[in-house]
């Protein structure tokens, strides 16, 4: 299973660090953090969002 995850740092200048990650639960994702997130975004984030990452192909879009 992959997890989206989108972290909001930049404080007055917002900027958002979003990566595609694998992992087989999230817990498992959780316990894996920080590894891998630049110190520059972790320094100043104030809002981290994790989802299931969705397949662009398997998408099913309203008529």
């Amino acid at each position: 299973m992959e997890f989206q995850l989108t972290i909001r740092h930049g404080g007055k200048s917002p900027r958002y660090h979003m990566a595609t990650l694998p992992a087989t639960s999230l817990a498992e994702l959780l316990e894996a953090l920080p590894r891998g997130i630049p110190e520059d975004v972790l320094g100043d984030a104030d809002l981290v969002e994790i989802r299931p990452a969705v397949d662009p192909d398997r998408r099913e879009y309203l008529e």
